[in-house]
């Protein structure tokens, strides 16, 4: 089971995986423009790279990197967003165990 917590004007998405005891296995960060409310849905455009971190390990990594990389030299990507993107993982990284315990913590609160 994923549960997956977000806020609007947030530039990431972040997914807690757990099993069928909420014990957690997993956080899966994905990084994306600011999340809007249009009034019936909720819009962002997926960045394409994540964060991605076993939930007992000290270590988390960026994927789809390449794929990021190609968005940007196709022009997609601005380079205003580039440098904010480039910020938004380093920080990911250091504190995606953080935002996992965050977003899980908010999930018990609403469903156990």
């Amino acid at each position: 089971m994923a549960i997956t917590c977000t806020s609007l004007g947030s530039e990431y998405l972040t997914h807690v995986y757990v099993d069928g005891s909420w014990r957690p296995k997993g956080i899966y960060i994905n990084v994306n423009t600011p999340v809007e409310f249009t009034g019936a849905n909720i819009l962002y455009i997926d960045l394409a790279v994540d964060v991605v971190k076993r939930w007992g390990s000290n270590e988390a990594n960026v994927i789809d990197y390449d794929e990021y990389k190609t968005y940007i030299s196709m022009g997609v990507v601005t380079s205003k967003l580039r440098d904010r993107v480039e910020q938004l993982i380093n920080n990911l990284i250091i504190n995606a165990h953080k935002l996992g315990e965050n977003c899980l913590s908010k999930a018990e609160e609403y469903y156990r």
